[in-house]
């Protein structure tokens, strides 16, 4: 399904129209447990707009459960976090369903910070907050590549090495693993040098931008077909070469898609 047709799997055919004359699905009962509703749709409004400048088109969006728990993982693209606001968006749109992200610890550095992730659905990136997530059947969105993904000079799409905690929760709790593959990312907010140096300072690296505002790019993103645990068993995940085979089977899905993608849009502006 299309992003351009979201609501056409909304589930008992709830929808609503948004600003920009797409159909949106309404949330399931409980899904904006804990989440300011009313800011989360403040901000998808903004979204939606830029949703229409990116030109994004999303497709196998019913590849993501519409109940029930999943780990999104994807390709970290961009250093703006435009990846996760869009990608979230598509997935609400199209299903009602609200994605919870995983992040760097510098999202809870300050009291204004720290408030604005938990209304907004953001949650420290460990393995504890993401069983706590998944036992509440809801959907989690990872980066395994960190910053160092979203922080990457160039734009041929090249994966970082993946962390592989993601596995390993998903062995732990069952919860499927659905591999979202960016596009648009590298180019419109792209990294001009990445500075390694502040890592042990800040404990991530640093940006250096070559544009503050996102250029006007074409975005795809593209949900694959779950990987589904019904194989592994939770004490599968002490198991280190089954988690490295699986980590590595699941970036290069992406890796695979997101060349197939980088053909199939053609010039990221025309």
């Amino acid at each position: 399904m299309a992003a351009d047709d979201p609501g056409g799997d909304a589930p008992g055919g709830a929808v609503d129209q948004a600003p920009d004359g797409m159909t949106v699905a309404r949330a399931p009962d409980g899904e904006d447990a804990g989440l300011d509703a009313p800011l989360l749709e403040r901000l998808a409004t903004i979204y939606r707009r830029l949703r229409t400048y990116c030109r994004l088109r999303a497709d196998g969006l019913e590849h993501v459960p519409r109940e029930g728990p999943a780990i999104l993982v994807a390709n970290h693209t961009g250093w703006l976090g435009l990846d996760y606001a869009l990608t979230a968006l598509s997935v609400h749109d199209a299903s009602g369903r609200y994605v919870r992200g995983m992040v760097h610890d510098a999202w809870f550095r300050t009291r204004a910070t720290s408030d604005f992730a938990r209304r907004v659905g953001l949650f420290r990136i460990s393995k504890e907050a993401m069983r706590g997530q998944l036992a509440a059947d809801r959907l989690v969105m990872v980066f395994p590549e960190g910053e160092k993904g979203a922080f990457r000079p160039g734009s041929d799409y090249t994966l970082e090495t993946f962390a592989r905690g993601f596995v390993r929760v998903a062995m732990e709790t069952g919860a499927s693993i659905v591999p979202v593959c960016i596009l648009g990312g590298e180019e419109a907010n792209p990294v001009r040098l990445r500075l390694d140096s502040y890592e042990a300072l800040l404990s991530l690296p640093l940006p250096v931008p070559r544009n503050l505002l996102p250029r006007p790019v074409k975005w795809r993103i593209r949900f694959l077909a779950p990987v589904a645990m019904d194989a592994y068993a939770p004490s599968d995940a002490a198991d280190r070469e089954a988690v490295h085979r699986l980590c590595d089977d699941v970036r290069d899905r992406i890796q695979r898609s997101l060349r197939a993608m980088i053909v199939e849009r053609g010039h990221p502006y025309l």
